[in-house]
């Protein structure tokens, strides 16, 4: 397992250094005090892209066949890219905490409120994506689950605009903090039963 996990640091390092570099340019410019909170999600949304994009390159180089005749299971080969996305995630969302930490005390306007909303949603974020779209891509190969992937993330869209264009009038930020916890729990939820089915579908997947 040791040696999936460098592989695919390895990897990457190589083929996705404009995602990491994205996402650390994204976050220092979220620290120098830029109030925009795109520039706080979108660094979520990059890293979940990581562990498709591996996936994807596992493919195109005949990785997913060359590795069943190593000595690793389909179980730990699916678990890999799991593992590297819960990587990143951590990553993401300790510097995204810390980030708007130093950018409201430096503004003398924290709340707790407001950064357990914006740090939850970082975490939702980073999860969500890989949830959505591995196991589309474990099951039918990277192009046609990244269309499967597309779909799904179009109807998840429809169904957050839907959900808050209908709160209750008089939401405030005090609300969502309070639901937040829950929101990153189902997130949480979502990603381990992702990971169970893609584990299920790869060890039915014939080659």
């Amino acid at each position: 397992m040791r040696g999936l996990l460098l592989k695919d640091l390895y990897m990457a390092w190589k083929y996705c250094k404009l995602y990491l570099l994205m996402v650390v340019g994204f976050l220092m410019i979220a620290a120098g005090g830029h109030s925009n909170s795109f520039f706080l999600i979108y660094p979520s949304i990059m890293s979940g892209l990581i562990p498709m994009s591996l996936l994807a390159y596992d493919e195109q180089h005949k990785w997913d066949q060359y590795s069943l005749t190593l000595p690793y299971t389909r179980v730990q080969l699916v678990s890999v890219k799991f593992l590297v996305g819960l990587a990143l995630c951590f990553v993401v969302v300790i510097s995204s905490a810390l980030v708007l930490a130093i950018r409201m005390l430096t503004a003398n306007e924290f709340s707790w409120n407001i950064w357990i909303v914006w740090v939850g949603s970082v975490l939702c974020s980073c999860l969500l994506g890989p949830s959505l779209c591995l196991p589309f891509m474990f099951k039918l190969g990277a192009e046609k689950g990244r269309i499967f992937y597309s779909i799904s993330l179009g109807l998840l869209c429809a169904i957050c605009v839907l959900l808050t264009l209908n709160l209750p009038t008089g939401t405030g930020i005090t609300d969502l903090a309070a639901v937040i916890p829950l929101a990153c729990l189902v997130s949480i939820a979502i990603f381990a039963l992702s990971w169970w089915l893609s584990i299920r579908f790869y060890e039915k997947r014939e080659f």
